[in-house]
């Protein structure tokens, strides 16, 4: 197992994009992360933010895009780029979106959601990073989200445990989702927790898998 105790030593001047198929999916899988990054760190926080909801969930729609941009407006030394639509769009069309900003915004390293997972977004935006990345040097890790599947292997452990009440009470923020069980305490708790990570004394913990990673 590896675990990142010092982020601000790694990452020092940067440039990092977050992906997230939805609202919420940032918030839920690196928020812990990105606080940390952007307040122990000189490096750079962009977020992508791919729709706002998928096709078919009621709750998709402007709600949801106004709940996650006052969440990700909290970071600091951060940008984010939204889509308006629901679901993501084509496969070719988010790939230009997703190789455009990693050019032009110089990015050193991606954050996306697992091609392990059981929603087809999830699982599109992550082979979308992966196809962007062709010809660029960025690193890319996958991150967890509840509809991740157990092929989903961890193999770097993010300290969070400074900063998982501040993840818990934005996520409270999202209202247009609280009644979906994975909001609730019992879940985020162990969601958020590692029975390997506790051993060596991280009590909260983001989980990622590598996909490449040149830092």
């Amino acid at each position: 197992m590896r675990s990142i105790k010092k982020m601000e030593n790694m990452l020092p001047g940067k440039k990092i994009l977050a992906c997230g198929s939805h609202p919420d999916d940032l918030e839920f899988g690196v928020f812990g992360t990105l606080l940390r990054v952007t307040r122990e760190s000189s490096a750079k926080v962009f977020c992508y933010v791919g729709s706002v909801g998928g096709i078919g969930d009621q709750t998709s729609g402007p709600q949801r895009k106004e709940e996650s941009g006052k969440v990700l407006g909290m970071l600091n030394n951060n940008v984010v780029f939204w889509n308006d639509r629901i679901g993501l769009g084509d496969y070719p069309e988010t790939v230009k979106e997703i190789d455009y900003l990693v050019d032009s915004c110089s990015i050193d390293l991606i954050l996306s959601p697992s091609i392990h997972d059981t929603h087809q977004d999830h699982r599109m935006l992550s082979e979308v990073c992966v196809t962007a990345l062709r010809r660029h040097r960025a690193s890319i890790l996958f991150y967890q989200l509840p509809s991740t599947t157990q092929k989903f292997k961890p193999q770097i452990y993010v300290d969070i445990s400074k900063y998982y009440q501040t993840k818990k009470q934005f996520l409270r923020d999202h209202l247009s989702q609280k009644d979906k069980q994975y909001m609730t305490d019992e879940y985020l708790e162990i969601f958020n927790s590692d029975s390997h990570a506790f051993l060596r004394g991280f009590r909260y913990v983001e989980k990622f898998d590598v996909g490449r990673c040149f830092i």
